[in-house]
């Protein structure tokens, strides 16, 4: 599976920086994937795409540890809903 992203500037802007930890998120849910799962077309092919994590490999990192902590926090709001009876 792949999901392309894109920006006009060199860095993410922060609403488009959270649509893709929710859109990533989701995706792993679904199918049932890791962080670890997650590559950029860098990490396949060597392709510099997209070009600001491949640049910035201390980015790329801070997107996956963002991420792990997404589906953390995702996680524990469940657990504490289904307890409660609010789903």
């Amino acid at each position: 599976m792949n999901a392309a992203i894109w920006t006009r500037t060199e860095k993410f802007t922060d609403a488009t920086y959270q649509s893709l930890l929710k859109l990533l998120g989701w995706l792993m849910e679904e199918y049932n994937l890791d962080v670890s799962d997650v590559k950029r077309h860098y990490d396949a092919g060597g392709k510099l795409c997209p070009l600001y994590y491949a640049e910035h490999e201390d980015a790329w990192e801070q997107l996956k540890q963002d991420l792990s902590d997404y589906i953390l926090v995702g996680k524990s709001l469940k657990k504490v809903f289904y307890e409660n009876g609010l789903c």
